[in-house]
């Protein structure tokens, strides 16, 4: 089969205070400078079109539950949207990921006669004292059961997506174990010097693993600096897969202005398809997702960390059950 190439990247859009108040486009100042962002990327995907592009808060975008959305050149055959199960609190009004409604995306589609599952989700976000930590491990492993299903008819599944989570955090962990999903970024470094594929001569920029608090961002405040935007895959035994770049394609900032593009640093990843049966070498990829982490070394204590995280949450949300009992009863009486 000829050589293949896919193109992938996504981005957040969200600006201000959350992500899920600025994808409604509400009027009060909380996504900065949204209308002449959203311009600047349009500007940008005209001048450098993808193959694919998952966004995970995209203004005024309400197909795949909060502002998620898949974009495709090929022929969409087939979308899905599942609805977490589990999505936050409707009294945390502030916070707004309840009234969003996160869940999973699905498109099926063909590249050159290849069956190929693009797939998109955005996870419950962090805040400041915060006690979601178990609505995102729920969320990743209600994603990861139904991805396990899903991507069987399917000879390569790329997963673009915010998990609000690093590598080296439970909720990805439980991804990756359950799933049997690769990251893009691990694949990638390991060849940083010997990329096949560059989008110009000049190496990879410092900091392309840090997709949030990233210092070159205008909007990155006391942030950290954190991975927590990935992009995915998953393929069959009888096709070769590799990663020939991964990098954030967008300058630090737009053209002629003081601002980004996105709070969130977009990711582009480059990937080549082909069957095995027309591969002459023995090479192979080695799914390892354990750079910055020794992740393969504790999966029995990860499910029982996760396990904990969830009793904990159940608490919580037996104490919040508590709360609204006790005022609901005092406002009867």
């Amino acid at each position: 089969m000829p050589f293949q190439q896919l193109t992938l990247k996504g981005w957040r859009l969200k600006g201000g205070y959350t992500g899920a108040l600025s994808v409604r486009g509400i009027p009060l100042g909380i996504s900065k400078d949204k209308s002449e962002r959203i311009q600047a990327i349009i500007q940008s995907l005209i001048r450098d079109p993808y193959d694919y592009l998952t966004t995970s808060v995209l203004p005024y975008s309400h197909y795949f539950g909060s502002g998620t959305c898949i974009f495709s050149r090929t022929p969409i055959e087939e979308a899905k949207f599942y609805p977490y199960s589990l999505c936050g609190y409707p009294h945390k009004i502030f916070h707004g990921d309840w009234f969003a409604g996160k869940g999973l995306g699905l498109c099926k589609t063909e590249f050159e006669g290849i069956p190929i599952l693009l797939v998109n989700s955005h996870f419950h976000a962090a805040y400041t004292g915060e006690d979601y930590e178990a609505h995102r491990v729920f969320q990743a492993f209600e994603a990861s059961q139904m991805l396990k299903e899903t991507t069987i008819d399917h000879h390569l599944a790329i997963f673009g997506t915010d998990f609000n989570s690093g590598p080296c955090d439970i909720p990805f962990k439980i991804f990756i174990y359950n799933s049997g999903f690769t990251d893009s970024f691990t694949t990638c470094e390991k060849e940083v010097s010997n990329l096949k594929y560059k989008a110009t001569n000049e190496p990879p920029p410092i900091g392309t693993e840090i997709t949030s608090g990233n210092p070159r961002n205008s909007y990155t405040g006391s942030d950290s600096e954190k991975r927590i935007d990935y992009i995915l895959y998953k393929h069959t035994e009888d096709y070769k897969v590799e990663v020939l770049l991964h990098d954030h394609p967008l300058p630090a900032k737009v053209p002629f202005k003081d601002f980004s593009y996105s709070d969130h640093e977009a990711i582009r990843t480059v990937i080549s398809i082909e069957r095995k049966s027309s591969i002459t070498s023995d090479e192979s990829v080695v799914n390892d997702n354990t750079r910055n982490c020794n992740m393969f070394a504790g999966e029995e204590k990860t499910f029982l960390e996760a396990y904990k995280i969830c009793d904990e949450g159940l608490q919580n949300a037996f104490r919040y059950q508590l709360l609204w009992f006790s005022i609901t009863l005092g406002l009867i009486v």
